[in-house]
Formats: C-alpha cells, structure tokens, sequence
C-alpha cells in the first residue's frame, strides 16, 4: 500500500497529502508523487497482475431457464372449428398467438441481455489485453536499455572527498545519468502516450511513456472515469441534484446566476462527494444563464476543457471507457464505456439506437427514460441525469 512505501521515514501517502494541501489539482499531485518515487528509487521490482476485473461468471448474465407458454393442440379435419375468441373448450386464436408473442419477447429480452453481456465482455477483455501491452512494453523497454524504467537527465558529478565513506571521486571517469526534472516530465511533452494499468505493492498505476521514459502515476483507479477525476462527475451530480432536491429544482427552472445558486446551495453536497460551489467553480463569478439545463451545457464544456490539459488525461479517460485505437474523441466511444449502466440498460439505449457516448449526452432525458422504461430497466430520474451528464463532459474531450 502506499503507506507502506517510505523513503527516509516519509511515506508517497504524506507527500500526496502535502502536495494536495497546498492546493494542487489531483492529478498533478499523482504525477508530482511519481517524479519523487523515481527520484528515490531510480527504477521499480514489479510483480505483473491484472487490474481489471474479470469474474469467471456474472449471475445478472444468466438468463432464467426460458418456459414456453404456447402448446399447440392438433386440430381434426371437419370436426374442429377455427375461431378467434375463447370458448370454454378452446382458447381461441387470438389467445393462442398472444402467447406465441409472449415466447418471442422472452426470447428476445433473454438474446439481447446475453447479447449485452458479450460487449461488456469485449470490452474488458480489451482491457486486460491492454494491460497485458503496457507490460510488455514496459519489459522491452528494459531490456533495451539494459535498465529499469527510469527518468533520465544530465549526469551530476558530486565534489571529490564528498562521498560517504570518504571515497573520492575520479574526474576522468564518466558517471552515470541521474534521475532529474522533480516538477514532471511529462508537462508539455510532445511525446506523451498512455501505455496502460497495472499493480505495485497491490495498489492501480497508470503507465505513461515519454520522451525522457517510462513515467508511473501510482494509486490510480482506473475502473471508470469518474474514478480517474473527480471533475468529471461534476456535472452529473449537479444534474441529478437538480432533480431531487426539490428546492434547488425549482431555483434552476428559470434564469440562473452562478452567485444566487452558491449563496443559496453553496454548501450542498452532490453525489460524488463535492460541494455545489465546488462543482460550479470553473465557472465564471458573474455567470448568468437562461435556464439550469443551458448552465449544465456551458460546465460541461469547461470542466471537459479543464480536463484536456491535464497531461495525459484524455488517454487514461479513453482506456477507461474502451474507446476504440482510431478513436480522436470520447463521444465516439461505445456507450458500454459508462459505467454507470448496467448490462440492461445499455442494451435498452442500444434497443432505442442510442450506441455511443455522445447520443447519450445529445439525446433528450425523457427519450432516455422512455427507453428505459420500455425494456423494464429500473433507473431513477436522478440517477440517469447522473449518467447524462458524465456524457455530456466526456463528449466534449479529444483524444488526440
């Protein structure tokens, strides 16, 4: 664990917290954490494992033993007549099509549910793939350079006499590079890509090339993007608290200024553990807008802007909702990348033509709670405009 980790006496879990104390954002906190590590360990013994999930059954995929209800009794020529109402000794036609019916709606609700399953299925077998290339990688790396991943900068030649043990120093002899750049090498780097997750001392990191290495962001969930940050559940949970607190419902139905709401519902708490005014802090102090759903719209672009400069971001955030290799935006993504669906309902939206992230965000609540409602998917008016409005903030982030 990252307590467990210590470089004289200090743990990563207090550098993280210092570092986050001081105000800097999540995510550069991780990678500040990661430069330190390095800066300390130069390179890390690693033990492969999977991050991914991926249980040998899942029992919502097992589909109850299908019960045929339609039992066909034979007919005798010139004895039987064929009649469309029931009698009391015969069903009838109509009845007796009315349970073929009901057979292939069982039938059909039972294909696309295994159906669903076997996307959701791909896709975390994309996943584990993908973990299983970082690793691979990450071994070739190494053994090109005959060294384990580390950072590399201009070699540093300490005084003669100053090091331990009084051992002097050669200036004809070349060091070694040593590890430098503490701030991030990956700021600005034109060359950074995301290789994958995998485990160190039990806990998810992220792996990031760059033109100076291999960089590790440690402690890094990666099962889904509200997990990676925070942000991007920001408007989802703004949106379904709209929806359930009466009163904040009702303050957001007409013109909405950014002031009036956090003096008003500053201090609520939304679903994702943030406050209302940290939620809304993107936008601008004076900001005023016609209706609550036009303010949504305007902080889901820039919280998703916030986003795309955090360095390397936009690539964790596409492993994670299993965009596709040629994939340059999220909302291109298959709507399975949300987790927040379960396997009926993502067959529900797909039923209803709705596939990918970004008919999510585009389409209208109550086309989504029709579609819903309609293949018996239970979701609650808060919890799918939690679901939208993560759409709506991933749809508006470019992967490359």
């Amino acid at each position: 664990m990252a307590d467990m980790l210590t470089i004289g006496g200090i743990s990563a879990e207090q550098v993280y917290q210092t570092v986050r104390g001081a105000g800097v954002a999540d995510a550069d906190a991780k990678l500040l954490v990661s430069n330190w590590i390095y800066q300390n360990y130069l390179s890390l013994a690693r033990r492969f494992d999977y991050v991914t999930a991926f249980p040998a059954a899942v029992p919502e995929c097992v589909p109850p033993p299908f019960a045929r209800t339609f039992a066909h009794k034979d007919w005798t020529d010139g004895e039987d007549l064929v009649q469309a109402g029931e009698s009391p000794g015969d069903e009838g036609m109509n009845k007796r099509f009315h349970k073929i019916e009901a057979d292939f709606d069982t039938l059909g609700a039972q294909v696309a549910r295994l159906a669903s399953c076997m996307a959701d299925m791909r896709a975390s077998m994309r996943k584990l793939l993908d973990e299983i290339s970082a690793e691979l990688n990450r071994i070739d790396s190494d053994v090109a350079a005959l060294r384990g991943p580390i950072v590399i900068g201009p070699p540093v030649r300490p005084p003669i006499g100053s090091l331990p043990g009084g051992v002097f120093t050669n200036p004809n002899i070349p060091l070694p590079p040593v590890l430098t750049a503490p701030l991030g090498p990956m700021a600005g780097d034109p060359m950074v890509s995301f290789l994958g997750t995998t485990t160190f001392q039990d806990r998810a990191v992220s792996l990031f090339n760059t033109s100076q290495g291999i960089v590790v962001m440690p402690a890094i969930d990666a099962s889904s993007p509200a997990s990676l940050d925070r942000r991007v559940s920001s408007v989802g949970a703004l949106s379904r608290a709209m929806q359930e607190n009466a009163q904040l419902k009702a303050a957001t139905t007409g013109v909405v200024s950014k002031q009036d709401l956090v003096a008003r519902f500053g201090t609520v708490t939304l679903s994702n553990g943030q406050t209302l005014e940290q939620a809304v802090a993107v936008l601008p102090a004076n900001a005023q807008y016609a209706s609550g759903a036009v303010m949504l719209n305007d902080l889901a672009q820039r919280v998703a802007g916030a986003l795309q400069s955090t360095t390397g971001l936009p690539q964790q955030l596409a492993a994670t909702v299993n965009a596709s290799q040629d994939a340059t935006t999220l909302a291109a993504a298959d709507v399975s990348g949300l987790k927040t669906l379960a396997p009926d309902a993502t067959a529900a939206l797909r039923k209803a033509g709705i596939t990918t992230i970004g008919q999510v965000a585009a389409a209208t609540p109550d086309k989504l709670a029709s579609a819903l409602r309609d293949n018996n998917v239970a979701m609650s008016v808060g919890e799918i405009a939690s679901t939208q409005g993560m759409a709506q903030t991933l749809s508006n982030i470019q992967i490359k």
